[in-house]
């Protein structure tokens, strides 16, 4: 992929501000399937990009779309190994503590995450 990061956080915002399926959305969707390719090969630059994309929109929707997406599969995945850096990240930023409030936890997950994530739903 050629394109810079700043572009695939732009494409990644655009798509999920547009209507699911529109012409906008389609056009940008491949930064959205990138960032699901990276759940896969490179947690460490998938949650750089979390963190990237809740700098630049911080709207309700773009948190909720981050902790259901991109939040999810890094927490769900990864939780054992990124335990330290999620609760760090949750502590700093607002905006990062309320996309874990979107993320569905799997029984797996590290019980001190599942236990954030839940506390933070109520």
């Amino acid at each position: 992929m050629q394109e810079s990061e700043a572009e695939i956080v732009k494409a990644w915002i655009v798509a999920h501000k547009a209507a699911y399926e529109s012409p906008v959305y389609e056009d940008n969707a491949w930064a959205v399937d990138y960032l699901v390719e990276l759940a896969y090969d490179n947690p460490e630059k998938l949650l750089n990009f979390i963190i990237e994309i809740l700098l630049q929109d911080q709207s309700e929707k773009i948190i909720s779309h981050v902790g259901a997406g991109p939040l999810q599969d890094l927490v769900n995945y990864y939780s054992h190994k990124y335990m330290e850096k999620i609760s760090n990240l949750a502590i700093a930023s607002s905006s990062f503590r309320d996309a874990l409030k979107n993320v569905i936890v799997d029984e797996e997950c590290h019980k001190d995450l599942i236990n954030l994530v839940n506390s933070l739903k109520n």
